[in-house]
């Protein structure tokens, strides 16, 4: 997350869609003032993943006026996003992930598995700010409405971008900025796509991504 007052920009972060190069980028613009948020500060009640309402709330409470910041966020294709979570924190068969004292890397649970049984909690900064059906029960909390749409499931950012369309993300930032800039394209640990989902599978996933599943026309 990145909220340069600076430049009346809100950047919200969300989990395993690229964001690492945008956010250095915007960290490179900042001024002393701005808020460059990588890890939690529970002292601040701020969270790197904060979604746009609560991250709004918070600037409110300080005094901002939110209606002169420009708030934009990147998503990308939801099946590669869960496939790049899946890999990257490891779920055990408990669903423990590895930042979990508990977690257990020796029986680590397969990813299909995981779709159907597994969940990612919503974040305590904003679980009062997200739609109904983001319950922290399945995966709903890591979609796109999670972190851009209000209680009311009301989109409350000015811009989503898409991170197959890098492009647009690199003309609207340097335009915005008024420089040249090269966002270099997501880093891969791992260059495996997702494995193919069965139908019934996807079934599960679709009302945890409406708006993921509609744009990618899954």
């Amino acid at each position: 997350m990145r909220v340069l007052h600076s430049k009346k920009l809100v950047f919200i972060s969300k989990p395993r869609c690229g964001s690492t190069s945008i956010r250095n980028f915007l960290t490179q613009q900042s001024q002393i003032g701005d808020i460059i948020c990588n890890i939690p500060d529970h002292e601040e009640g701020l969270h790197p993943h904060m979604s746009s309402t609560s991250i709004k709330k918070y600037m409110e409470n300080k005094g901002k006026n939110v209606s002169q910041y420009s708030f934009f966020t990147v998503t990308r294709h939801p099946i590669e996003m869960l496939w790049s979570y899946y890999k990257y924190f490891q779920p055990d068969e408990n669903c423990f992930y590895n930042f979990n004292p508990q977690h257990n890397p020796s029986n680590l649970m397969q990813f299909e598995y995981w779709l159907q049984k597994g969940h990612v909690g919503v974040g305590k900064y904003w679980k009062d700010f997200v739609p109904s059906f983001v319950t922290g029960e399945d995966f709903s909390s890591l979609s796109l409405e999670a972190h851009i749409c209000n209680a009311e499931n009301k989109v409350d950012v000015d811009k989503v971008f898409y991170l197959e369309e890098l492009g647009d993300i690199r003309l609207w930032l340097s335009e915005f900025f008024d420089v040249e800039i090269n966002i270099p394209s997501v880093n891969n640990s791992d260059n495996r796509r997702a494995p193919l989902i069965s139908k019934e599978i996807l079934d599960i996933l679709r009302p945890q991504f409406p708006l993921e599943f509609r744009h990618y026309n899954i």
